[in-house]
């Protein structure tokens, strides 16, 4: 039987998970157990777990660059490190991360870091991998987060660069990101909660949604609602200028749809707006960076007046607008016209023709709230998001200010519809956080990023069109 392993034999990523073991109140025998240790190399590791915590996150905040040279160790180190970190900020992201798609980026990440091709990242290697790191399903932000603020005000500072030198404006500077959103689900006190626990999702029908607006809060883009239904019926006369649909075996964005959307829903719509004002400007789309320690920057488009700027993973959670209150606000705005949606046109209604009504919701109801939900979207809301990015110190948030209107809305609502009367603002609230626990999308992060700027950033499909984005938007064969 192998001896204990000693201090010197631990590296600083699991003396770091070991120090979050302990907060978490785990056990001295399952963390002795778990990696081996004795009871007095635990007892080092807690007295000392400040300069650990602080050691770790010193070694995340060290910049990368493919001419450094690792020892066998350290290549092992940072390929953990970096990979636990790409991890910890999709889940915060409340992103599911599949263990393909985990064993997917671990061959990756292991090319970069150990050279080696031959690593496969098997279901065995990422057990053990998520143990030694203590990655759960059940992770919440509070115990994974990363954030590293040196990084964050580096970004802070190069868009203040870009901003002052006159180079872009903040009209036309945008940020876009996905959530995934429980379109159907309704609140447990309703009338229709119990019927709905019959479908296919106990929680509600599952979408993926991609969202982008400028930094003034003038320029929302289209939706993109991805689902699962295949050209459905109730599509073919669908024409909401705000909002387009398209179906995946799992509701996710993949790199061909990410494309997609970077063509008609953002360079379409950006291009349009510009030539409607009389000239062409420089556009700058902020995007969360998939690779961590990836060397961020701005990368060029096919077009050559738009470029795109990668927020690093460790600045990302701290300044990425859509993540300050924009999400979460259009998700409350999705739930509200569901309501809206199941309001009886006629009266009297009976709480069946309600339960019916509920039942009978289909994709074309999913895209009309989503454009709704998204051109309710205050412009203050979509302003404010960007204080943390633009700011020397954030502003005064809405979201509190928001939740509670939103809650009187949805009560109001609730009030029309019968056998819904027994909902109040607790059970509102209830509602509001659903899309938080159960609504993580599918994202096929390791592609539909990294694929996007290999694949796409340097064709020649940059000239004008005359092709109107009405057009395309209205175009049955995009439904």
């Amino acid at each position: 039987m192998a001896g204990k392993r000693t201090l010197g034999m631990l590296s600083i990523a699991e003396k770091y998970d070991i120090t979050q073991m302990i907060k978490r109140g785990e056990t001295r025998k399952n963390i002795k157990e778990q990696y081996n240790i004795s009871s007095r190399t635990l007892d080092v590791i807690r007295d000392n777990r400040a300069q650990i915590i602080e050691e770790f996150r010193n070694n995340l905040a060290r910049p990368s660059t493919s001419k450094i040279a690792f020892t066998k160790d350290e290549a092992n180190e940072n390929f953990e490190t970096t990979l636990r970190q790409w991890y910890v900020r999709y889940r915060n992201k409340n992103i599911t991360i599949t263990n393909e798609i985990l064993g997917s980026k671990a061959r990756e990440l292991s090319t970069k870091f150990r050279g080696t091709a031959n690593f496969q990242g098997g279901s065995t290697w990422l057990t053990n991998f998520k143990k030694r790191y203590g990655l759960r399903e059940g992770d919440k932000a509070e115990d994974l987060e990363i954030g590293n603020e040196d990084e964050a005000n580096k970004c802070k500072a190069q868009i203040k660069n870009l901003l002052q030198s006159g180079e872009y404006t903040l009209d036309n500077i945008y940020n876009a990101d996905c959530l995934g959103i429980l379109w159907t689900a309704v609140p447990q006190q309703t009338v229709m909660y119990k019927p709905s626990l019959k479908m296919s999702s106990p929680h509600g029908e599952k979408v993926t949604i991609l969202l982008g607006a400028n930094a003034t809060g003038s320029h929302q883009l289209p939706v993109l609602v991805v689902g699962t239904k295949v050209n459905p019926p109730c599509l073919k006369s669908f024409r909401i200028l705000t909002s387009i649909y398209r179906a995946s075996a799992l509701p996710i964005i993949d790199s061909n749809l990410f494309d997609e959307w970077f063509d008609i829903c953002f360079l379409k719509s950006v291009r349009e707006r510009q030539q409607e004002k009389g000239r062409r400007m420089k556009t700058l789309l902020l995007l969360d960076n998939v690779f961590p320690h990836h060397e961020t920057g701005i990368v060029s488009t096919k077009d050559e007046l738009v470029k795109i700027m990668y927020l690093s993973c460790d600045a990302a959670p701290l300044i990425q607008p859509m993540d300050h209150g924009i999400i979460e606000c259009f998700k409350r705005k999705c739930q509200i016209q569901l309501l809206k949606t199941l309001v009886p046109c006629t009266e009297p209604s009976t709480k069946e023709a309600v339960v019916n009504d509920h039942y009978d919701l289909n994709m074309w109801d999913c895209c009309r709230m989503a454009s709704h939900a998204w051109t309710n979207v205050s412009t203050s809301i979509l302003k404010n998001a960007w204080d943390n990015l633009l700011k020397d110190e954030g502003g005064q948030s809405l979201e509190e200010l928001e939740i509670r209107q939103d809650i009187d809305k949805a009560l109001e609502e609730l009030s029309k519809i019968p056998g819904c009367e027994r909902c109040d603002s607790i059970a509102v609230m209830n509602w509001f956080d659903t899309n938080k626990k159960y609504a993580a999308p599918l994202v096929d992060v390791n592609s539909a990023l990294m694929q996007f700027i290999n694949a796409t950033m340097d064709t020649e499909a940059n000239k004008p069109t005359d092709e109107k984005f009405e057009d395309i938007l209205d175009d049955s064969s995009y439904l």
